[in-house]
């Protein structure tokens, strides 16, 4: 619904923009703390423009009107459960247990290790060597985890790797990969500036179910500081926006899990996904030379951002 509009929308902004784009990414190379900052204010101010161009395109087509409006009461910018500091620590460890109970019954980690095979096969193009993945927000591990599970199973090589901003949540992770006698290392990572890691170090950078937690701004930092490490580029999967998303997360989640808070958080994050267009311009601000797609694996955007060959 509404996804032309939201191509126009995003198209005509960023045409505008081009010009401040540009520098930004001059202003980047020269300073990367100082043009990391600029580059996450800069895409928030072009999302507020992008919302208004968005609402002037969808006024043009017949019920388009109702239609924007029917998607800007589904668009809640709350906080999840998950999201709050104040949320007691064994709840969190419950529903991020939940929610990797959830991902194996529903073949969600399956269905993103075949999304990203062929991406993983241009890395082995791109440096002839087996390809490194490091998963951003990984929480307790369980899709770098469960990554390392198929490529053993089907014999492609794969070097796995998982990160996050909270210490407990890497050594819990590290503790998993243990138990379950995986090969998958795990290290403290600030995905909106990436100290400690090398250029070249890995060669794609994922983020699996976790998007929708960011602003338009702070997505742009984390996709920046990827291609700017990667030697081959960025995957973010997660999924599509639509109106009833709300609802088709949040009902079932309550019915399997019996808990109010992890079906309150789907319903929340139903409603503060992106649509495949949005991610798109997210992604060309953030890296204007890049090679952007994102496409639509139903019930899953996946968006894929490739690093020039020409920097390579």
């Amino acid at each position: 619904m509404l996804h032309a509009q939201r191509e126009r929308a995003a198209r005509e902004v960023l045409a505008e923009a081009k010009p401040e784009l540009n520098r930004l990414q001059i202003r980047l190379g020269a300073s990367r703390a100082d043009g990391l900052d600029a580059l996450e204010s800069a895409v928030g101010r072009l999302w507020e423009k992008y919302e208004k161009k968005f609402y002037e395109c969808s006024r043009e087509r017949p019920a388009g009107g109702m239609a924007w409006r029917l998607d800007h009461a589904a668009r809640l910018n709350r906080d999840e459960y998950m999201d709050r500091p104040d949320f007691p620590e064994e709840e969190r460890e419950r529903e991020i247990s939940l929610l990797h109970k959830m991902n194996e019954r529903f073949g969600t980690y399956r269905r993103a290790f075949e999304s990203l095979r062929p991406f993983l096969d241009e890395a082995v193009s791109r440096t002839r060597r087996t390809p490194r993945l490091m998963d951003l927000a990984s929480g307790y591990g369980g899709f770098p985890l469960a990554m390392a599970r198929f490529a053993k199973q089907e014999n492609f090589p794969l070097e796995t790797s998982g990160s996050d901003i909270q210490e407990g949540h890497v050594k819990r992770a590290q503790e998993r990969a243990r138990q379950e006698r995986l090969p998958v290392s795990f290290r403290i990572v600030n995905g909106f500036q990436m100290e400690g890691l090398n250029p070249g170090e890995y060669d794609v950078f994922t983020m699996l179910q976790a998007v929708h937690h960011f602003r338009p701004g702070q997505i742009a930092r984390m996709i920046a500081e990827s291609l700017r490490l990667a030697t081959t580029g960025f995957v973010a999967i997660d999924a599509v926006r639509a109106p009833w998303l709300p609802l088709v997360m949040g009902l079932p989640s309550f019915l399997i899990t019996r808990s109010y808070h992890f079906a309150h958080d789907a319903f929340v994050s139903g409603c503060k996904m992106y649509d495949a267009a949005e991610l798109e311009f997210i992604a060309r601000a953030a890296a204007p030379d890049a090679e952007v797609r994102c496409h639509v694996e139903f019930p899953y955007n996946v968006l894929e951002v490739r690093r020039p060959l020409s920097k390579n």
